[in-house]
């Protein structure tokens, strides 16, 4: 009898924890929806939004955004950002890596920053099923104005 009252024990335990577990990390995409900015239909694309510097010294930054990581050597795309805020529309369910070059005095510094875009459907938190775009926000942007040796 003691042996079945400890299987039951750990069998309630470990039931909550599960619970516990289910209920932290189902929900957390969901938490900010904004039913406003959802789609009535699937998109196939989404905006990448970046995030550089622009300074006395980097009135123009050159960005080349990866389709994955920069080692894998796959360009999606590469131009010159102008102003703060840079966006590109890409393919969504990919991960994308974008390589930002800044001058700092006589040194070149290269910032790198990386995120997934997908599309999540929603069902419960919207009056009817829409589509939400989620994550594609890239930071590249300068975190230091000085280089020493």
């Amino acid at each position: 009898m003691r042996k079945l009252k400890r299987h039951i024990g750990l069998n309630n335990n470990f039931l909550v924890f599960i619970l516990l577990l289910f209920m932290f990390s189902s929900c957390e995409d969901y938490l900010d929806v904004d039913c406003s900015q959802c789609y009535q239909y699937e998109p196939t694309k989404g905006d990448l939004l970046i995030d550089v510097t622009i300074n006395k010294e980097n009135m123009e930054v050159p960005v080349i955004i990866y389709k994955g990581k920069p080692e894998d050597g796959v360009i999606e795309y590469a131009d010159t950002a102008r102003g703060k805020y840079f966006d590109i529309e890409v393919p969504l369910g990919q991960y994308y890596s974008v390589c930002a070059k800044y001058k700092v005095g006589d040194k070149t510094v290269t910032a790198i920053d990386g995120d997934k875009i997908r599309v999540r459907q929603i069902d419960a938190e919207c009056d009817t099923t829409c589509y939400y775009i989620t994550g594609g926000r890239i930071d590249v942007q300068l975190k230091y104005t000085t280089i020493s040796d």
